[in-house]
């Protein structure tokens, strides 16, 4: 059982880091570098839209690293926050049910135990995120990129 916190802790702090690179990073008027897109799209496994994940967009050279929430089976993400022009390498991951609320008063560290938050096991098999084969081709402006994962192939 504390096995399975730690993973679901340590998913819930990579998924916070994530959200705050994206909010930190670059983006607006002043950002002068290559040319970004705006990327979206649906995800479904076995037929029925992604309950809850994350999606990342991986360069496969140079580029910028990008990642997105996929809610109810569509994820977005704005070209200020977007990837770069190029190849990438897609990775998801996926959970049955969106993270449950954090216990009011526990989300600034009110114990000496981190907050239970409970999505539920990783659903996904692991060829579509550490071992991920997905790839993406991004265009400046805006691309729409659907994945359709399945159990066996």
């Amino acid at each position: 059982m504390l096995c399975a916190k730690r993973v679901v802790s340590v998913v819930v702090v990579l998924v916070a880091v994530g959200t705050l690179m994206i909010a930190g990073c670059g983006g607006g008027p002043s950002y002068e570098g290559p040319a970004r897109g705006a990327v979206s799209g649906a995800v479904t496994f076995d037929g029925q839209p992604l309950a809850y994940g994350i999606i990342n967009f991986i360069p496969e050279g140079q580029g910028r690293r990008a990642n997105g929430i996929v809610m109810n089976g569509q994820y977005s993400i704005d070209e200020d926050h977007g990837p770069n022009a190029g190849t990438y390498k897609v990775q998801i991951l996926g959970y049955a049910k969106a993270p449950a609320d954090v216990p009011e008063g526990e989300e600034e560290g009110g114990g000496d135990e981190e907050p239970e938050v409970d999505m539920g096991p990783q659903i996904l098999p692991a060829k579509y995120n550490v071992e991920s084969t997905l790839t993406a081709e991004i265009a400046a402006g805006e691309n729409k990129h659907d994945f359709t994962l399945t159990t066996d192939g």
